[in-house]
């Protein structure tokens, strides 16, 4: 009988150790599973075709000899912007570069320091913040949040909208736990149309008077011409309700817990809106909206938000204006795939 080598098992079990290993991403950084599949679609981010929207330009804030922000610069470039009040100023405060770029091209990666950044929306504010500004142009930038989320702000007319986008494994593991069904909780065999895109929205009102919003009225839009429209409490509970192997004391609990997470929920009564500023303190209200998802062949998208401005204290007749604050996304359907399954914690 011929004897067996006791060592056959290490090269079969070195290779699969290997493959969990670059299926995980711990080979190559972050594993896509981790990722957002609304990923931000903005000039200087790796991966993404970086398309802007139309009226939306892109500035590389200018730096002087010290390595410093060129205020004078800076200030020309704006004020001729402010021309076209149709336009959106995105600063572009990072260029990412592939790891295996030349050397010319990692000579153009670059990333503004907290201290720049403060620097350049410090000048950008002075001439846009205001709602008695002349301009209605708008600044657009892109950041991160306390759990480095991707996160854009943009500031219009005297509003200053923030937004980021929360993947449903995020939303699980924070709200579907317990004795409670997270609202945003979504079964792989939901039907497309049933399931959503969630993004947390801050809202600060620089104005002299407060602000309505409507989160039905607000969409994603990609380049399919294919519509998303936002969802508020109803329809979520509707959802919600209607969903198999979902019900009894864990539902109730999730919407008592909706109404403590959902922005419309933030007010009282829909014509309440956002208070306006008041002792130099601007209105502020912040609070999870739901859209229904993007499909899968969807790849750049647009979300609008829409927002009513209320006439000033000393105009009452005056009729309410719209501001759009639009945010541009690629949607990546590999990343969608990948997403982890749903589940209570």
């Amino acid at each position: 009988m011929k004897k067996r080598h006791i060592y056959n098992w290490i090269p079969t079990a070195v290779g699969l150790f290997t493959l969990i290993l670059l299926m995980a991403g711990c080979t190559g950084g972050t594993s896509l599973r981790h990722l957002p599949p609304l990923q931000p679609n903005v000039p200087g981010k790796l991966g993404v075709p970086s398309g802007l929207p139309k009226g939306m330009v892109a500035v590389v804030p200018p730096m002087n000899e010290s390595g410093e922000i060129d205020e004078s610069a800076l200030g020309e470039t704006l004020e001729g912007l402010l021309k076209d009040e149709n336009n959106c100023v995105f600063f572009v405060e990072k260029n990412e570069v592939d790891p295996n770029a030349s050397p010319e091209e990692a000579a153009l990666a670059f990333e503004l320091t907290p201290e720049q950044h403060d620097k350049v929306m410090e000048i950008a504010l002075e001439k846009y913040e205001s709602d008695t500004a002349a301009s209605k142009m708008a600044i657009l930038t892109l950041g991160r949040d306390n759990l480095r989320k991707p996160k854009y702000t943009m500031i219009r007319d005297g509003i200053t909208l923030t937004v980021t986008y929360w993947r449903d494994a995020d939303l699980n593991r924070k709200f579907n736990r317990g004795n409670a069904t997270s609202v945003f909780y979504q079964s792989e065999a939901l039907h497309q149309g049933d399931k959503t895109d969630v993004f947390y929205i801050e809202i600060a009102n620089h104005r002299n008077s407060k602000l309505l919003f409507n989160v039905r009225k607000w969409s994603i839009e990609d380049s399919n011409d294919n519509f998303y429209s936002g969802m508020n409490f109803k329809d979520l509970k509707e959802r919600l309700t209607m969903m198999s192997r979902v019900g009894g004391l864990a539902v109730k609990n999730g919407l008592v817990q909706a109404k403590e997470i959902l922005l419309e929920k933030q007010m009282a009564r829909m014509e309440d809106g956002v208070s306006e500023m008041k002792d130099g303190e601007p209105g502020t209200m912040a609070g999870f909206a739901a859209f229904r998802q993007v499909k899968m062949n969807g790849k750049s998208v647009i979300q609008k938000i829409l927002i009513e401005k209320a006439p000033p204290p000393d105009q009452p007749a005056g009729r309410f204006q719209l501001a759009s604050f639009e945010f541009p996304y690629f949607h990546h359907r590999g990343i969608r795939e990948m997403q982890p399954p749903p589940m209570r914690y």
